[in-house]
């Protein structure tokens, strides 16, 4: 039924101008898009979501909730029911006494009914089974009651409403259904069983509170209140965990057929997450309709603001007061869903590939990758995936900016025809140039990434050694070639940064230009009599142009970003390809083997593992070493084995077969450099191309213990246990005891209860990055420690007990692997490399290599005997029963020894890096003080000239809309006059626009990064360097590396960029907020309040997104500093089976990374959300005002506001995001300037330490003039009076300990590990805090000398040995080429070259070097063995001559066999004859020639006197420790 004015049987959808006041839907229209539509859609999908629920568990508890949701439920099923009813019977009435309806009204009704019996059911499983509130529940709710309200006006406007009960049925069905939208969009984390309590607040959050990120909330008002810590952030929602990301990704790497073709990574990645990616899609749409509605609207109300102020015209301005809420509000939502989606993608990646990687890096063959240097896979996780992460983020970008930029055009054709082409043709030209571009730019990044990965190699280098640098006063040295490397890589990406600056210039061309060109083209076209430009057109039609503008900028300036990402996932991609450790030992049982098993023949019982063949290194893994790319990190075995495989002489050449019995004590004997750790890699799988067999009969790990400690930085306990603190939390109470008993029998054995008392909290001390916080010694105990507690059936140990002290080592092998041993009573094969053949009469059988790698003897110790050849390597039986009585009396007078008090480690234990987070206000208010940080380092005048040019640019881009209002209303009155004039003054706007962005960009891509980057890396270089070793020992390496990685990527490239973004679009947003509020001056009314609400939200956001931030950058150094630490351990990882316990933690501790990471994503899109909703406020503001006062405004001016609201949404979008990454740069400027105020250097504490004795001195280098002498020490007299020296963490370590050590003395200092001998070789170096007490060399006071300076004229050589990576003639003589004196040393450098092949020579490394290239030959720490490194050191202390007369040595020798250590100590006794000389000695029968001995205990001077009156005393501590050591 329906009246004659109101078609409501029609489709309509408008009734028209005579029905119901001319603002209504037709009623078949409503029943049929509003209602049926609905119904129909969640009529269809309920049945899938009740199916996938009925199998669910029971997740909530019983609840008045419950109960509210079934009431509520059951009561909309009897309205559902009554209004079918209503329908029912008053279609049998008449005409005159029904209440009009239509064809489709009874449909409607019954689907309505059926749509109410699933909602009970579906609600009730909902409750009962989901987490969170329904999706499809709350969404149905909510259109149903926007439509049905606007049903229910209709029902009550229609003939005889009054006397039917079909309206107050409806209207109560409505609210009803308010009233359940409030159930069911209530949350349900309060009633969810105990089960189920910990999911996350996103997981239980509903669409509505996800829609509009309330449920930020909470964390907001923490993050306002308080120092936000990890415990306060959020849990990963369950889709984001990396341990399921992970499992599918790889599983989608594994069913690629052609890993090796080019995107294979890319393409099985977006194929495993296509469903996560297809998520965005439906946003990004909904996004572009209603942007592309914004034209439509703005034609429509210029149109209502040439209309008088009647209420029939009032009526369509009401309509478009609602279209502007809605379009506006759909704007806002469907934006921050859209890049909501897009960060959750990026968070995915993060989580499915960076497992990937650290995968791979546990299974890559550490004998031919190039890439397995721990910072080389540290930038495939830092700069390649935070370049994935940014192509993610604008992955929908390119389809939905080309479908933008097609609707765009075709809207502006409707609008100007032809002359649209124009503006087509100039962005076709620009999108082509840009893709044209893109392929270089990727190209430049891969540059600039490679160059950034070596400086950020050899800073990790540097700083994983920053103790043997500042020992060898070389920290100037490396660091002067780190700033060189930074000064390289800047000139590697000014290419980079030039095209990327080219590219952005070619995006702002577009809205410059284009503009300009149509509106010059439809000028000459209405000329010339093909239509007018009115101002209805001309600014919808400028709209239509600024959104044809934002996608095309956007498209543009996601080419470089998408070609970027490709490359990085080629990157990884290649790096995933990266040969694989083959392990090539044969285990029977497992069959694989039978050529080869039937080769070795047949193994005796008790053999458990034999090997037979060769192995050379192979070309690749020594083409890195001269090539551009960084050389890989293969710990172990001396690396002369690496250069043999050049003409492809075996490294090691095993033949006969050896046999290592089981139970046995296998020791394997030979010269410096002959394979041993080489022939341990074989039995332990590590040598993929090893040409022979190998056969085990062992199962499970095989313990490692190598001649390099490998210790992550755990807790004592943790490091012995082999687990983590939640793994002993977990244990069983019988397992727990059993291994507490094993665990003290360890301890015991190897000599670390009196340590773990000295530590500060016992074995809950954390170790530091590479045990930087304990000695050598503990170290090295520690690593035997963990191997022994293992109890695996096979313990392999590669010279592990030659860092210890004589009567240390003695006791560790007598408690291990004497006979009555712990570990040979437990049965276990033991296989020993040594340099030491004092240990053959403990062996059962012997292995010697000679200097060749060449087997020439493996037997038993009594076939040994028979061999007169071998016959020096045995020892008087008595002789070794003797040494054990001296053992047990060494120990006994040892132990006599110790002290009650507890005496400190070498260094603080590194704290915890939640609790070392300052609790500052600057974390949560920021500090104004880093922009003007920033900026000075950016340089004044270059800051003002680009100041100068966005103010111009500002004014020219948006000036010319005020002059297209004064042009279309000089038209209507005019049409085309003086089209000279107004295409003159717009052109020539445009030119400035254009010129004045070229300047700034140019300013900022090339001026600024040049300066600002050397700056702040030089900044932290210095604070390094400087930085005392109280710092390093507390600092996890990955800490630091992060400041030289991920700060500085974020200050070069994306804060540059991010600050021009702000700078341009904030002035834009001025510009254009101005002519919004110049055309409507009541608009001007609002500026206090919006200026208030933007600093209240300002204020409320930046609280927790600073604290986001912060945490965001330090939660991912454990991520970095675990990658460091695996490969650097990888032998023993894998040697443990430990990969599984690695990759678990490893995503531990990746989840903890991704929380603050992904949380920041997400309130800046909250950001995001509530700007565009204060847009929308400003945008209903005005068109209420248009709608009101329209006669006063009046069309020119409703246009150029409108067009300006329009454009200051798409400007404050960009804005924001720019802004939040500019915040998030900020952070890195501000960690640095925090790092460098707070970071005290060395020196300034040296400059307080002296004033707190009461001298006010600075610190100066010696006076030679007043020493009379050319340089200094020049005697090498030493004073130490009543020294006491302590850590500022653990106490006192040197206790009144007072020394005269005359001019030329040798004195060699002695004691147990950890009895103060380092500490007091520290303190001669300034590198320990110095309490009280002088130490004077040649009259100088050292503690008012600078600490480089100090370490620069004093010669020492450390335990370890650094090599700079650089050629022969640099790490022989650095401190001489790094003089600058250029022209010096040209004149000099035939004779100082000479010098140094003299010293070469002397140390036996001359002909090596002659044959790899002479002293220009480019190497690195992998060119020498071990042994030969400390041979290279110490011909570098050699050419000091004239420079020093003072020589330290740290264990010089410990680690060298007898023939090398010979060699050094005659080089001491000769070369250095006039030095004065203070050695740390293990071996003490080579310092009995020496002038005094210092014994050492407990911090303690014990003895000082001449080594041969010391041994002629009945009770001297250094007699003992003598017998120790000689074994007499």
């Amino acid at each position: 039924m329906s009246t004659a004015s109101c078609p409501d049987d029609t489709f309509g959808p408008w009734a028209g101008p005579q029905c119901r006041g001319g603002f209504d839907f037709t009623l078949l229209f409503e029943e049929t898009i509003l209602s049926i539509l609905i119904s129909s859609i969640f009529i269809l999908l309920s049945p899938l979501r009740i199916l996938a629920l009925f199998a669910a568990p029971i997740r909530v508890k019983s609840s008045p909730l419950d109960l509210a949701k079934k009431t509520s439920s059951i009561c909309f099923v009897a309205l559902s029911a009554a209004l079918v009813g209503l329908w029912v019977v008053n279609s049998t009435k008449s005409a005159s006494s029904a209440i009009t309806s239509t064809r489709a009204t009874i449909a409607s009704s019954v689907l309505n009914l059926i749509l109410s019996l699933l909602y009970v059911l579906l609600s009730n499983l909902e409750h009962r089974s989901s987490f969170r509130p329904s999706f499809i529940i709350s969404i149905y709710l909510a259109l149903s009651i926007l439509f049905d309200t606007a049903r229910s006006r209709t029902l009550w406007m229609l003939p005889n409403a009054g006397s039917s009960s079909i309206p107050a049925v409806f209207t109560a069905s409505l609210a009803l259904r308010a009233l359940m939208l409030l159930f069911e969009s209530t949350e349900k984390r309060s009633i969810l069983t105990d089960e189920y309590k910990n999911v996350s607040e996103e997981g239980a959050s509903g669409p509505y509170n996800l829609g509009v990120f309330y449920w930020l909330s909470s964390l907001f008002f923490t993050g306002y209140k308080k120092i936000l810590a990890h415990e306060d952030l959020y849990q990963l929602d369950d889709t984001l965990l990396s341990e399921p990301l992970a499992e599918k990704m790889s599983k989608a790497w594994e069913m690629v057929s052609d890993k090796s073709k080019p995107g294979a990574l890319l393409g099985a990645w977006v194929k495993a997450f296509i469903g996560h990616l297809a998520i965005p899609i439906i946003p990004r749409l909904f996004r572009i309709g209603f942007t592309y509605a914004q034209p439509f609207l703005i034609t429509a109300a210029i149109n209502l603001a040439a209309t008088p102020q009647t209420q029939q015209f009032n009526n369509n301005g009401y309509g478009l007061i609602g279209a502007y809420i809605l379009v506006y509000a759909g704007i806002a939502v469907s934006i921050t869903q859209y890049q909501w989606h897009n960060c959750r993608n990026a968070t995915i990646m993060r989580g499915s590939l960076i497992p990937l990687i650290y995968e791979q890096t546990l299974h890559i063959d550490s004998a031919s990758s190039s890439r397995s240097t721990p910072s080389g896979t540290l930038t495939l996780v830092t700069t390649d995936i935070e370049t994935i992460s940014g192509g993610v983020l604008l992955f929908h970008e390119t389809w939905g900016n080309l479908l933008e930029i097609g609707i765009a055009i075709y809207l502006l054709e409707r609008q100007l025809g032809a002359a649209c082409v124009m503006s087509v043709g100039f962005a076709i030209v620009v999108m082509i140039s840009s893709g044209f571009l893109a392929a270089p730019i990727g190209k430049h990044q891969a540059a600039w990434i490679a160059a950034s990965q070596r400086r950020v190699t050899t800073t990790s280098k540097a700083l994983g050694s920053m103790k043997w640098l500042k020992i060898s006063g070389l920290t100037d040295v490396a660091f002067n070639g780190i700033k060189e490397l930074r000064t390289q890589e800047l000139a590697v990406s000014t290419k980079f940064r030039l095209f990327l600056g080219i590219t952005l210039v070619l995006s702002i061309c577009t809205p410059i230009f284009g503009p300009l060109l149509t509106f010059a083209t439809a000028a000459g076209m209405a000329s010339h009599g093909n239509g007018d430009l009115t101002i209805a057109k001309i600014f919808t039609s400028f709209s239509l142009i600024l959104l044809l503008n934002t996608p095309l900028s956007l498209f543009i300036a996601s080419l470089p970003v998408i070609a970027g990402s490709v490359t990085s996932f080629q990157r990884i991609q290649d790096y995933l390809n990266e040969t694989q450790r083959k392990d090539t030992r044969i285990s029977p049982p497992h069959g694989n083997a039978d050529g080869q098993v039937a080769e070795m023949g047949s193994l005796k019982s008790d053999v458990i593992a034999s090997i037979r063949g060769k192995f050379s290194w192979p070309e690749e893994a020594t083409s890195a070493q001269s090539g551009d790319t960084v050389p890989k990190d293969r710990s172990g075995d001396e690396n002369q084995e690496n250069q043999a495989h050049h003409n492809k002489t075996p490294v090691i050449d095993i033949s006969p077969r050896i046999d290592i019995r089981r139970q046995t004590l296998t020791l394997i004997l030979g010269p410096v450099g002959c394979g041993k750790s080489t022939l341990l890699k074989a039995l332990l799988g590590e040598l993929s191309d090893f040409d022979g067999s190998i056969q085990t009969r062992f199962s499970g790990a095989v313990t490692f213990c190598d001649q390099t400690p490998w210790l992550p930085n755990e807790m004592v306990r943790e490091i012995i246990c082999g687990k983590s603190a939640q793994d002993i939390n977990v244990i069983g109470e019988k397992e727990m005891g059993q291994d507490a008993d094993w665990y003290r029998r360890i301890i015991n054995a190897c000599a670390l209860e009196r340590d773990i008392a000295m530590w500060p909290q016992g074995d809950q001390t954390t170790v530091g990055s590479k045990g930087i916080s304990i000695s050598g010694g503990q170290k090295q105990r520690l690593s035997i420690a963990r191997a022994a507690f293992a109890r695996s059936e096979v313990l392999v140990m590669d010279d592990c007990f030659s860092g210890l002290d004589a009567n240390t080592e003695d006791t560790v092998f007598d408690n291990l692997l004497s006979k009555e041993g712990i570990l040979r009573k437990a049965n276990m094969t033991i296989v020993l490399a040594s340099s030491d053949y004092r240990r053959v009469s403990y062996a059962d059988q012997i292995i010697f290599l000679n200097e060749q790698g060449q087997l020439r003897y493996a037997g038993s110790v009594d076939n040994l005997k028979e061999n007169p050849d071998f016959s020096w390597l045995l020892r008087d039986p008595a002789a070794a029963q003797a040494s054990k009585r001296s053992r047990e009396g060494g120990a006994k007078s040892a132990r006599k020894l110790e002290s009650s008090t507890n005496s400190a480690t070498d260094a603080a234990a590194t704290a915890d890096l939640t609790g070392a987070l300052q609790a500052d206000a600057a974390r949560q208010m920021g500090d104004s003080a880093v922009y003007k940080f920033y900026l000075e380092s950016a340089g004044w005048p270059t800051l003002i000239a680009f100041v100068i040019a966005i103010i111009v640019f500002a004014f020219c881009d948006s000036f010319p809309s005020v002059w297209l209002k004064w042009w279309a209303e000089s038209n209507e009155k005019d049409p085309n006059s003086n089209l000279g004039k107004w295409l003159g003054v717009y052109t020539v706007l445009s030119i400035g626009a254009f010129i004045s962005c070229l300047v700034a960009a140019w300013e900022l891509f090339i001026v600024v990064i040049n300066r600002s980057g050397l700056y702040f890396h030089d900044l932290l270089v210095k604070t390094v360097a400087r930085a005392p070793m109280s710092y390093h020992t507390a600092t996890d390496n990955g800490i630091t590396v992060n400041r030289f990685s991920q700060d500085l990527q974020l200050i070069d490239m994306e804060l540059p960029a991010s600050a021009l973004s702000v700078i341009i679009t904030l002035s834009f947003g001025v510009a254009q907020f101005v002519l919004v509020c110049a055309s409507s001056k009541y608009m001007a009314v609002v500026i206090p309040f919006l200026v208030a609400l933007l600093y209240a939200i300002q204020h409320f956001y930046l609280r927790t997104a600073r604290q986001l931030r912060l945490l965001d950058i330090e939660f991912k150094a454990p991520l970095y500093s675990q990658l460091m630490e695996t490969v650097s351990g990888l032998v023993t990882i894998r040697a443990f089976h430990w990969e599984s316990r690695s990759a678990a933690k490893y995503m531990k501790i990746l989840d903890n990374s991704q929380q603050p990471n992904y949380l920041l994503f997400c309130v800046q899109r909250w950001l995001v959300f509530v700007v565009n909703i204060m847009i929308m406020l400003l945008a209903v503001i005005l068109i209420v005002l248009i709608t009101t006062l329209r006669e006063k405004i009046g069309p020119g001016f409703a246009g150029v506001a409108l067009s300006n609201i329009l454009a200051f949404g798409a400007t404050m979008e960009a804005t924001i995001s720019s802004w939040v990454q500019f915040e998030i740069c900020l952070g890195a400027v501000a960690r640095i300037r925090s790092f460098s105020m707070h970071t005290k250097s060395e020196d300034d504490e040296a400059v307080d330490a002296l004033a707190s004795e009461g001298r006010n001195e600075q610190l100066t280098e010696p006076n030679l003039n007043a020493l009379d002498s050319t340089f200094w020490p020049s005697k090498g007299r030493i004073e130490i009076e009543a020294l006491c020296a302590s850590y500022p963490s653990s106490g006192r370590v040197l206790n009144d300990i007072t020394l005269s050590i005359q001019a030329g003395e040798k004195v060699g200092i002695c004691g147990r590990t950890g009895s103060g001998k380092s500490s007091l070789f520290l303190s001669l170096l300034g590198l320990i805090t110095q309490d009280s007490g002088k130490i004077i060399i040649d009259g100088v006071d050292l503690s008012a000398l600078p600490r480089e300076c100090l370490r620069t004229h004093i010669v020492a050589v450390p335990q370890e040995a650094y090599i700079l990576e650089g050629t022969v003639r640099l790490n022989a003589d650095p401190y001489r080429i790094q003089d600058g004196d250029v022209q010096s040393a040209a004149v000099n450098s035939e004779r100082r070259d000479q010098e140094i092949i003299a010293a070469l020579e002397r140390v036996g490394l001359w002909k090596k070097i002659e044959a790899r290239g002479g002293l220009s030959a480019s190497i690195d720490e992998k060119f020498f063995s071990q042994g030969e490194a400390q041979l290279m050191i110490l011909a570098r202390a050699m050419l000091r001559e004239g420079e020093s007369r003072v020589l330290l040595l740290d264990e010089a020798t410990s680690s060298l066999d007898e023939a090398t250590s010979n060699t050094i100590n005659g080089i001491v006794r000769t070369w250095f004859k006039d030095w004065t000389i203070l050695a740390i000695a293990h071996k003490l029968d080579a310092i009995l020639d020496y002038d005094k001995v210092a014994v050492l205990d407990d911090g303690k001077l014990m003895e000082f006197d001449a080594p041969q009156k010391l041994l002629s005393q009945q009770n001297s501590i250094f007699k003992d420790l003598y017998l120790l050591s000689t074994n007499q």
